[in-house]
């Protein structure tokens, strides 16, 4: 079986990423909290080749658009009946719009490129 990456922005599934580091000075959740950022034990971003691209480019509007997309198709909405996958799409934007900011907001440096290995169960 092979282990992926995911996109912190869009939630794509990746071998490959951008790093984009965080403040360092937050060490635990609680930190994190008192200082209104957000926390995870990986504090580094991990960006996909295309929302790298569009970071990188300063497209904001269409990098919202690419995470939203990829995200209703990993939820499905297609298969919902129209009202649901509407409300659904709303949830959705309003999630990618939450975390981009903490991404905006949170980045700091140059961002660094890595190919992790994947790793294979007999």
């Amino acid at each position: 079986m092979t282990r992926h990456l995911v996109c912190d922005l869009c939630c794509a599934e990746v071998d490959t990423c951008w790093n984009y580091t965080t403040p360092s000075e937050v060490r635990t959740p609680e930190e994190a909290e008192q200082k209104n950022l957000f926390w995870c034990e990986d504090p580094d971003w991990a960006v996909c080749s295309l929302c790298h691209s569009l970071v990188q480019a300063g497209s904001l509007p269409d990098l919202v658009e690419n995470s939203i997309a990829v995200q209703c198709l990993i939820v499905g909405t297609s298969r919902l009946p129209l009202q649901h996958a509407r409300r659904e799409r709303r949830t959705v934007r309003a999630n990618v719009i939450r975390v981009h900011t903490m991404f905006w907001e949170q980045r700091r440096g140059v961002p660094y490129f890595e190919q992790y290995p994947t790793t294979h169960n007999k």
